[in-house]
């Protein structure tokens, strides 16, 4: 297989994952005795095509996060709403990922297990952003090489490497975020094995 077949299968799982996703949301929501598929679609249509959740949402957190402490986590952002309108704890967790990865919020320390991660206001000063430079592809086929030759399994990758940057797919990580995932994963390499 090469790259070029590799992408082509890819999207073509992705697309097929998507359909079922959204075929299983209309399911749910007949079953949970909405009005139907326009029911369905309605509230498809309420939420933020990128992230999935509901608008307002990714406002009503920054909104509240005057209140939290300096280093702060979900459950801390969600006691700041009133119990009758807080927003789900999921929720509250996307709008927190995306927070981070529009640089709004930093990562102070990255949950595990039970752990939650624990969030930073990122303190922003008066110059104009600077654009952030993406990971090459090279850096990306350098990192699967690397994961590949710790043995690492798909899972334990995900909640080491891009769950503590708030992203789901090494194409989302920036320069600076994938030289430290090739660097951790070169400590985790077996002797002998090394990098390309």
């Amino acid at each position: 297989m090469n790259e070029r077949e590799y992408q082509r299968l890819k999207k073509h799982i992705e697309d097929d994952y998507r359909k079922k996703l959204d075929a299983l949301e209309v399911v749910w929501a007949l079953a949970s005795g909405l009005d139907g598929p326009g029911k369905a679609k309605a509230e498809k249509d309420d939420r933020d095509e990128e992230e999935g959740e509901p608008r307002g949402v990714l406002a009503s957190v920054e909104a509240v996060l005057v209140g939290v402490p300096e280093i702060f986590t979900t459950k801390d952002v969600e006691s700041q709403f009133g119990e009758s309108n807080a927003p789900e704890r999921s929720s509250i967790s996307h709008a927190l990922k995306r927070m981070t990865r529009e640089g709004k919020l930093e990562i102070a320390e990255a949950g595990k297990g039970q752990r939650p991660t624990k969030y930073r206001r990122v303190v922003t000063t008066e110059k104009a952003p600077q654009p952030v430079e993406m990971a090459t592809e090279s850096d990306r086929q350098e990192i699967l090489h690397l994961a590949k030759a710790t043995g690492i399994t798909p899972q334990d990758f995900r909640s080491q490497f891009l769950d503590p940057f708030g992203v789901s797919r090494i194409v989302e990580l920036t320069k600076e975020q994938a030289d430290s995932v090739k660097e951790h994963l070169e400590e985790m390499v077996p002797v002998g094995e090394g990098s390309k």
